[in-house]
């Protein structure tokens, strides 16, 4: 008889083995006999699970996942009880997004290895990937019992704490991570992160320092840093970490455009376009570049260089409006104002720019002369867009001009039937009532602001005013200024406000203390002079006075109240 063939051959003495253990009414074998016929039962079982698990391995190497899952549920068929192949397996449908069955794979492998750290470690980022962070924990806390040298679970722990709001918490577990491993990467950023988070910038920076030197590479640290510094004031710093950077990374695009945008937001328009020559130069088809430089070239006035900028970038991209946008509004500020009308025009109403393009179309017709054509131009556009505050807005004013009180009054509130919590519009009606001498009217509306925005300044001040020049409330007025000048500390207006209300309740001193910083601030505003005409008349100084009122009348020279009061006064000095 020819040999079996050595895999028949093996399966036949698997099957023999698999008998005898069973037993069989032929013979009983001995103790010996039953011993080798396990071993090699067993053998043969590790080695199909073996098999199975290693052909799942190259299979992942391939990349072809579904097909190595397969082979681990094989293995694990094979050998049911086997930590490993579970906790691979379930490492690979965590991967591929069937996290129930992870899970599942992890909790069989716990129930015969309780003490298993890479299952429990395994189960946790599960948990934690799927935002299950209280599941997370319990996992994590395990690990660290059974192995409390393991970095991992106190860096998932401090993201833990730090996303629920458990800042020192927080802290605690990414100090300790630092303490396992100093040079940690992520653990000295989180640490970092959250620090400046927790509005602790010195120590911030620090970390963030500490953690671009574990690697000079890592961007996330030198964006976060560089925002740091400009939060903080300090752009010249944040400009120094970027160059530093490019430096030795001169590739990185990205980081030059962080550059440029600071350099541009600090008006260092010059460097910023270096900056952009060299993004341009690296990608040449780089929008936000393009669109930068132009912003520059407007804002140096160079506007021939920026209309060759937008109406290249037009070309290249004309459905967008934001470049349109641009475009109209650097050929507004060189007056060339029909070719402004036509970019305008342009913009569609369904663009977030149309309602600005709408508002300098109309300011564009006025100033042209052309006030019923800009009138008509907001009637029509407010017909598309009945939410459009700021377009109610420039209307009503528009008709205030024309003392058509009643036309203004109407277009605000029709804005307010549609957007009742705007404030500006009830702020912007409640001045159109104190012009219509509807005083009571007015402060209501003011009131109605301060219900939907409590630190609105300006509100408070005009109620504030208002009573200071009604002699009325004034302990209320003093209050309310008070609150508004917190809120905007270097207001002239307001700070006149202040002055008048002190005049009213006869602490002079003080009352001239206030308006002569509103005038210094506002120099050619005649009311702020005449109140400190009002001032100095009262405690007595003429000559003061009557400078005062001049000077007023320089800005006001038909005001008869101003005339009437030097005339007065010159009577006064006269012997």
């Amino acid at each position: 008889m020819n040999a079996l063939p050595k895999g028949v051959k093996y399966e036949f003495i698997f099957l023999i083995c698999l008998f005898l253990l069973n037993g069989c009414s032929i013979f009983t074998p001995s103790d010996e006999f039953r011993t080798q016929a396990s071993f090699i039962f067993q053998e043969k079982v590790k080695f199909n699970a073996t098999y199975h698990y290693s052909l799942g391995i190259l299979l992942i190497l391939e990349g072809k996942t579904d097909e190595a899952a397969q082979e681990f549920e094989d293995a694990l068929r094979y050998d049911p009880n086997s930590s490993y192949i579970a906790t691979e397996l379930a490492a690979l449908y965590a991967q591929k997004g069937q996290t129930d069955r992870a899970i599942e794979l992890c909790r069989k492998s716990l129930e015969n290895y309780p003490d298993d750290v890479d299952a429990h470690l395994l189960l946790g980022s599960i948990f934690f990937n799927v935002k299950n962070f209280d599941d997370a924990a319990k996992e994590y806390k395990k690990v660290i019992e059974l192995d409390p040298k393991k970095v991992l679970p106190y860096l998932q722990m401090g993201s833990i704490y730090a996303e629920s709001g458990r800042s020192e918490e927080a802290l605690e577990m990414f100090k300790k991570v630092i303490e396992l491993d100093p040079n940690h990467l992520l653990g000295n950023y989180y640490h970092a992160k959250l620090l400046m988070n927790m509005e602790r910038p010195e120590e911030a920076i620090q970390s963030f320092q500490k953690t671009m030197k574990i690697n000079p590479a890592f961007e996330p640290a030198l964006i976060d840093l560089a925002s740091l510094y400009e939060k903080q004031g300090r752009q010249e710093l944040a400009i120094e970490a970027y160059k530093k950077y490019l430096n030795a990374h001169p590739s990185r695009i990205n980081i030059k455009m962080k550059l440029a945008e600071l350099l541009f937001k600090i008006q260092k328009y010059d460097e910023a376009q270096k900056e952009l020559k060299k993004i341009l130069i690296q990608d040449p088809a780089n929008l936000w570049a393009r669109l930068t430089l132009g912003l520059i070239y407007h804002f140096q006035k160079q506007y021939d260089m920026a209309i060759e900028a937008f109406s290249d970038l037009a070309k290249r991209y004309p459905e967008d409006y934001r470049i349109r946008f641009l475009l109209g509004s650097t050929y507004e500020e060189m007056q060339a104002y029909d070719d402004a009308i036509g970019e305008f025009l342009l913009i569609g109403e369904d663009s977030e720019f149309y309602e600005g393009a709408q508002i300098h179309l109309a300011i564009i017709l006025k100033e042209k002369g052309q006030n019923e054509q800009a009138i008509a131009s907001l009637k029509e556009a407010i017909g598309k867009k009945k939410n459009a505050a700021r377009l109610h807005l420039l209307l009503s004013s528009l008709y205030a001009e024309k003392k058509d009180f009643p036309a203004a009054e109407g277009i605000l509130k029709s804005g307010i039937i549609n957007d009742p919590q705007n404030a500006d519009m009830h702020y912007s009606l409640g001045a159109l009532y104190e012009k219509m001498g509807r005083f009571q009217e007015s402060v209501d509306e003011m009131e109605m602001v301060l219900k939907i925005e409590p630190d609105y300044a300006e509100a408070l001040n005009f109620i504030g005013y208002s009573y200071a020049e009604r002699n009325i409330n004034l302990d209320k007025a003093e209050d309310m200024i008070k609150r508004a000048l917190e809120l905007k500390p270097g207001n002239g207006y307001i700070l006149d406000s202040m002055g008048w209300v002190y005049f009213k309740q006869n602490k002079l001193e003080m009352a001239l203390k206030y308006l002569k910083q509103a005038l210094d601030l506002i120099p050619e505003e005649p009311t702020i002079a005449e109140h400190l005409g009002d001032v100095y008349r009262k405690m007595g100084r003429i000559k003061e006075a009557v400078e005062a009122y001049k000077k007023a009348m320089k800005f006001n020279p038909t005001n008869e109240i101003l005339q009437k009061n030097i005339k007065e006064l010159l009577k006064k000095r006269t012997p």
